[in-house]
This record gives C-alpha cells, sequence and structure tokens, in this order.
C-alpha cells in the first residue's frame, strides 16, 4: 500500500521561532476565548442536576482528602516502626493490617460514590443536549436539509454528543478529586518541610507550557478529526441508503475502496489526536521530576529522618497522577470546547419556516386554493468542499422554478398537473405545504396566506403522497397509522382497502403486523406506493396532493388504485402530478406546466385542441418516443 503523505496541522507564521510560538499562543487564547459563551451555554445543562453535582463534588473532595491521608498515616507508620526497633507484637502488627483494608474500603467507597455521581451528572447533560439537537433538526425547514450531507448531521447528533459525553464526565470527575488530592498533600507535605516541598514545585509551573501548546494541537486536530468522522459517517449513510444501485452497478469494490480511503483519512487525524493528548503526562513527569529530584536530594543532604523523607518522597509520587489528570484536564477541556462550539451552533440555526406570533390555527380547511403572481428560486448551496465542517454553506447556484404563477384550485375538483421535468409541478405541492415560501407572491388556503397559518395545522389539512415513498422501519399497521395516529385498527383496514393494499398484506403470514423492513425494503414498489396511499386516504384529510401516486404500478392496479382516488376524492381539492393519460382523462382541469410557467388551462379535449405542448406530451406518451408527460 502506498505511504500516505500526512497532513499537517498548519502553524501560524511568526518572526523567528519565538515569534511562532508567541502568535501560536496568542492565536490559541483567542480561540479559547471565543469558546467561553459555548461552554458556558453548555454549562446551562447542569443547572438542573446541581445538587448531584454537589453531591458528587462534596465526595470527591472527601475522597482527594482521604487518598491524602495516606501521608500522614504513613509517617506515624514509620514513626512506630523505628520506635519499636522491629520487635513487634502480633496484637499491634494485625492491628496496623485491619487498618489497611478499612483504608482502602473508606476511599473505595468515597470514589466510587464521586465517579457514580459525576458520571451520572455528565451522561445526564449529554443526553439532555442530544434530545434538544434532535428536537431542533425536526423545527428546521426543508431548505436546510436540502444543503446538507444527512450523515453529517447523523454525525453531529450521535457522534459530537458522545465524545462530549466522554470528555465531560472526565472533566467532572478530574476537576474535583484531582485538585482535592494536589491541595491536600501540598499542604500536609509544606507543614512537615516547607522548603522541601517548594523545590519539589518549583518545576512544575514550566510543565504548563507544553500543556498549553498541545492544547493548541489537540484543538485543531480535533477539528480535523471531526470533519474527517462525518465524512465517514456520510459515506456509510449514503452507500447503504443506495445498497441497490451499488450492487446494481457491481461497484461495491469500488465503495470499499472509498471508503478505506475516507477511514484511514479520519484514522489519521484521530491518532493524531490521542497522540497530542498522550504526550501532556509525559511532558508533565519529565519536567516536574527535575523538580523532584532535587527535593530528594536536598533530603538526603539535609540529613532528615529517614520516616520524614520516605513520607514527604510517596508524597512526591502520590502528586504524579493527579497533576497528570490536571494537565490532561486542560486539554481535554480544548476538545470539547470544539464539541460544545458545533454543537450550539447547530442549535444556533434559524428556520427559515416559522410561525408567526400571531398565526391563525386551520381547523377545517374547505380546500379552496389560489396562487397569486407566485415567482419562486431554489437556492442551491455546496458545504463538500468546505474544509471547516460547521461554516456556513455557500451559495453555488440559483434555479428559478416557478414564474409569475397565478392559479386557482376549487374545492372538490381533481386537477392534474403536466409537463416537462423541472416545469415547476412539484414546486407548486411544496408551497401549498409551505415547505418553502415564495419570494414573491402569495399563495392562499381558504383565503388566508399560508405565512398567516400555523404551518402544523395547515399540514393537517392536506393528504401527501410523495413519488419518492419513505415507510418506516416498522409494521404495516405503525406506517398506515403514521398518516392519524390514534385511529381504529378498522379505520385502518379500511384505507388499506381502499388503497388496493390489503389484497397482498391478507396474503402475509402476519398480515398488518408485517414489519415493512428499512424504507418499505421486503416490498415491491407498487405495494410501498399502495401503502403510502392507504396512509393519505387514513389521515382523511380535504385536500390531497398526489406526486405520481401510481407511477410504480402495473396497468392493473394503477387502473383499481386510480378508481379508489376518484372515489375519495369527492368533495376534496385533489391535484395529481400526473404522467399517465388515464390519470390526465379523469381531471376536472388539466394545468400545463413549461419552464416554470403556466403554458395551459383546460380539459383533455380543449388542451388536445389548443395547446401544442400538451399535443406533444400526448404524442410522446403513446409514439415511439417514451417520455414522461
Amino acid at each position: 500500500m502506498a505511504k500516505k503523505k500526512k497532513n499537517k496541522i498548519a502553524l501560524p507564521e511568526g518572526k523567528g521561532p519565538l515569534g511562532s510560538v508567541g502568535s501560536l499562543l496568542s492565536r490559541h487564547f483567542t480561540d479559547v476565548a471565543e469558546s467561553l459563551p459555548y461552554l458556558q451555554r453548555l454549562g446551562a445543562y447542569v443547572l438542573p442536576y446541581k445538587w448531584r453535582l454537589v453531591a458528587g463534588v462534596i465526595l470527591g473532595s472527601l475522597y482527594g482528602s482521604w487518598v491524602a491521608a495516606l501521608l500522614p498515616a504513613l509517617k506515624k507508620t514509620f514513626e512506630f516502626f523505628e520506635a519499636k526497633k522491629i520487635n513487634f507484637e502480633f496484637p499491634e502488627l494485625a492491628g496496623i493490617a485491619v487498618l489497611v483494608p478499612v483504608y482502602f474500603l473508606v476511599r473505595g467507597v468515597l470514589g466510587y460514590l464521586s465517579s457514580y455521581l459525576n458520571l451520572w451528572v455528565g451522561m445526564r447533560v449529554v443526553l439532555d443536549l442530544k434530545i434538544d439537537l434532535y428536537d431542533h433538526l425536526q423545527k428546521l425547514s426543508l431548505d436546510y436539509f436540502s444543503n446538507q450531507k444527512s450523515g453529517r448531521l447523523i454525525f453531529q447528533v450521535l457522534q459530537r454528543t458522545k465524545t462530549a459525553q466522554n470528555a465531560l464526565t472526565r472533566i467532572v470527575h478530574d476537576v474535583v478529586s484531582a485538585p482535592m488530592t494536589i491541595i491536600t498533600v501540598i499542604l500536609l507535605m509544606s507543614r512537615t518541610d516547607l522548603f522541601f516541598t517548594a523545590i519539589a514545585l518549583s518545576f512544575v509551573p514550566i510543565s504548563i507550557i507544553p500543556a498549553v501548546i498541545l492544547g493548541f494541537l489537540v484543538r485543531a486536530s480535533g477539528k480535523s478529526e471531526e470533519h474527517a468522522g462525518a465524512g465517514t459517517a456520510n459515506l456509510l449513510q449514503e452507500t447503504l441508503a443506495g445498497i441497490r444501485t451499488v450492487k446494481s452497478y457491481a461497484r461495491g469494490e469500488d465503495e470499499s475502496k472509498r471508503f478505506q480511503k475516507e477511514a484511514y483519512r479520519e484514522y489519521g487525524h484521530s491518532i493524531r489526536n490521542r497522540k497530542y493528548l498522550e504526550m501532556v503526562g509525559p511532558c508533565v513527569e519529565i519536567l516536574g521530576s527535575f523538580g523532584f529530584a532535587a527535593a530528594i536530594i536536598y533530603g538526603l543532604v539535609s540529613k532528615m529522618q529517614i520516616s520524614t523523607l520516605l513520607m514527604l518522597a510517596a508524597g512526591l509520587f502520590m502528586l504524579y497522577e493527579p497533576f497528570k489528570r490536571m494537565s490532561k484536564l486542560y486539554v481535554t477541556l480544548q476538545r470539547i470546547s470544539v464539541m460544545a462550539e458545533a454543537m450550539m451552533g447547530l442549535l444556533d440555526v434559524k428556520p427559515s419556516i416559522t410561525n408567526k406570533p400571531d398565526a391563525r390555527v386551520l381547523q377545517e380547511a374547505t380546500g379552496l386554493i389560489e396562487f397569486k403572481n407566485v415567482t419562486f428560486t431554489y437556492i442551491v448551496k455546496d458545504t463538500e468542499h468546505l474544509d471547516n465542517l460547521d461554516a456556513a454553506p455557500v451559495e453555488v447556484e440559483r434555479r428559478v422554478a416557478l414564474r409569475d404563477v397565478s392559479l386557482t384550485f376549487e374545492p372538490g375538483k381533481f386537477y392534474a398537473l403536466v409537463g416537462p421535468s423541472g416545469a415547476g409541478k412539484s414546486t407548486i405541492a411544496s408551497l401549498i405545504l409551505r415547505f418553502w415560501d415564495p419570494q414573491q407572491g402569495q399563495v392562499l388556503v381558504d383565503g388566508h396566506d399560508v405565512r398567516d397559518l400555523d404551518f402544523n395545522s395547515l399540514r393537517r389539512q392536506i393528504g401527501f403522497v410523495p413519488q419518492e415513498v419513505f415507510l418506516f422501519h416498522d409494521t404495516i399497521m405503525a406506517n398506515i397509522l403514521y398518516g392519524r395516529p390514534g385511529a381504529s385498527s378498522e379505520a385502518v383496514t379500511t384505507a388499506a382497502k381502499r388503497a388496493y393494499a390489503d389484497e397482498f398484506i391478507q396474503m402475509l403470514p402476519r398480515e398488518y403486523e408485517t414489519v415493512v423492513g428499512d424504507k418499505g425494503c421486503r416490498f415491491s414498489g407498487g405495494q410501498q406506493q399502495r401503502l403510502s396511499l392507504a396512509r393519505a386516504f387514513l389521515k382523511n384529510a380535504p385536500v390531497l396532493l398526489l406526486d405520481e401516486a401510481t407511477s410504480a404500478l402495473d396497468a392493473e392496479s394503477a387502473s383499481k388504485v386510480q378508481i379508489a382516488i376518484d372515489k375519495f376524492a369527492k368533495g376534496r381539492t385533489v391535484i395529481a402530478i400526473a404522467h399517465r393519460l388515464s390519470t390526465i382523462e379523469r381531471a376536472d382541469q388539466i394545468i400545463v406546466m413549461e419552464k416554470g410557467r403556466v403554458a395551459g388551462v383546460g380539459t383533455h379535449q380543449e388542451l388536445l385542441a389548443n395547446s401544442p405542448l400538451y399535443q406533444r406530451l400526448c404524442a410522446l406518451q403513446f409514439g415511439v418516443v417514451k417520455e414522461e408527460v
């Protein structure tokens, strides 16, 4: 395998080595300052659990103090040994031996309770954050998802929160126990010999410098690791979602190579990040050891009592681990600040489609829909080529979908939208559902501008069958009930019969309790489409939008379903994006779209007589050239 070129972390320019370090530190502390508001917002998630946190802090403090209590115990033991001159009575030895497990029992209980409470708080904070992120994604408008990759969003909600959880629980635990151990040990050592303690700790301030520098590197490499991880997650999601296409084109090996490349890229950034993180402890140990060595030499030269020297030496070794944890604490804080900035940044994204404060709730729509001089443009943005995972998408294209469109859809009538691909048919359905708002003009439902209506109440008045059917990995019953949660099983069965789905459901071993598989993969396209229709029929809304609702059906099934739609359509406003002539002929009115404009309106016979475009579309469906109407 060819040797891969390493992605270096760019260091800031400066005049000479000192200039580079100074510029690096300046940039690092600027980044830290910018992260503080995000860390404060993350801290707000802790407030509901403050009493558990306080209990964990108290127990952690007791744990740190109890660990340090070993020093005076050791001193007393050494003094006892010196006084006895190794002449021990069995009861005395037994008493000393019993104290050892008692000490570690108390230490273990305090450590467990402190760790558990702090871990509970950290995990609960991240749970709340994960739920908020998902809830916020549900509130974002469709245009946001049109410009994002679903794999990256999954990475945001799952992987980032998991990383934050690991870092947060480590911080919450170490920020209490480690400082208390350090403070208590230093105080006990200072009471015994202040000069010895001062010499031992003289190199500790110097050891902070590598921790700060490595903190900058961890922060920078952490962002690169995030970007690479999101790329891997997105590739995995895409290939699994398109597994039929991958296999049908025999591209499995190619996709494996792509994934291997992305996985190696993520691994490179991850191992580099861990390398910087693990370098902190050794740097602190090495620099601190000079002071410890000097202190030991001082103790020997000053002819310190052996019991005192051993107690102080034990104190030095007890400081090693908490000092290492404290040094890593700063670096871990840099890692979690990257997470906090990213997650809070996602929470700060505002939906483009929102309800007005005085939005009107639409209770029972009559089904009157009007378009008045509507112009709509899709704004296409790109995030693929951004180095920063959380950077705002860059606008790359504007595509006009509708141009000055005026239409009226009256209640109780069946309308068909026809025209070439890209003519604006699906956009009309999306604007009725208020997935987007037009840049110019108005969309009215029952005389109300949809921007003045509560969009959830608006969508509850509309049944929608998209061209790309989506079924959840659940039972048939649950998928149909998605249209009207709480409906009776009889209502579900009736809706399925209307959509001619009951006939194949009854042939299944578990009937309505059959699991459909991921996106309905266990059923044919036609069966999926009939289940989607059943879902819309169950909703029983006054407006029905059909985006090629019979495209995946054979001619016989399509004919049956069309009859069902005709029956269901009575008294409702039905708007069908239609390619089949059978659908078009049944329509009360046909709207011909071309390049975002209305090219003709009328019945089938009227348009055959007056619309050249409609004539061509009909001729293509029955002629030699097979194109969609």
